[in-house]
């Protein structure tokens, strides 16, 4: 071969492996940029929601509510479950912190595994360990076989407040014969609500019907 063609095959080779190389970089750069995201998502969890949610929380003027008579729920139930402990109630602000910190509404909705019900029983649960009154709340809506649970908690200056675990979202106070809605917009509602129950449930899902139900 002519020493040209060995000069201009050199040529390609220096070409092609400062290409592969300029790729390497670039696609080393972006996994790091990637990485780093998925990190602070995974490790910070919307570092910047938090400080907002919490302060559309406190902004939220949150009407006194009053707590209907239960109807009784049309399901089979499991064994009953311990009643729920004495705990003293506590203000709103706190209950604002606590919800801010808790990552209960992280966690992923699975279809006949971890549903609407485990999430309530896990936010009941970690209120109770920080000495927070909370009760699982179950409904069944008209014209539907499948019902919601939710969770209640009692504070001092603003009566029972009603949460959305996977959401964190307050709803307005459900009533039999209305539907439930965010309290935020008054809209998303879930259906209209034909059966109410507060319950007291372990981790293993068997709960226990509050009755009378908790009042503010």
């Amino acid at each position: 071969m002519a020493a040209g063609g060995h000069a201009e095959m050199g040529k390609r080779k220096r070409a092609g492996c400062l290409g592969w190389l300029a790729a390497l970089l670039i696609g080393g750069l972006l996994g790091v940029v990637f990485l780093g995201v998925g990190l602070a998502v995974f490790f910070g969890g919307q570092p910047d929601d938090l400080p907002q949610r919490a302060r559309q929380w406190l902004a939220t003027d949150w009407p006194q509510v009053i707590s209907s008579q239960p109807a009784a729920l049309p399901a089979t139930r499991p064994a009953p479950a311990t009643a729920t402990p004495a705990y003293d109630p506590v203000s709103w602000k706190e209950l604002v912190a606590f919800i801010t910190e808790d990552h209960t509404n992280w966690k992923e909705y699975q279809p006949d595994q971890y549903v609407c019900l485990n999430f309530a029983i896990e936010l009941v649960n970690n209120a109770h360990q920080q000495q927070i009154p909370a009760w699982v709340v179950a409904v069944f809506f008209e014209n539907e076989e499948i019902g919601h649970a939710f969770v209640a908690f009692q504070t001092a200056d603003k009566g029972l407040v009603y949460i959305e675990p996977q959401t964190d979202i307050p709803y307005i106070q459900p009533q039999i014969g209305r539907p439930l809605c965010d309290l935020w917009t008054g809209q998303n509602c879930l259906g209209v609500i034909e059966t109410i129950e507060y319950l007291s449930c372990d981790v293993d899902g068997r709960c226990l019907v509050i009755d009378p139900p908790p009042v503010p």
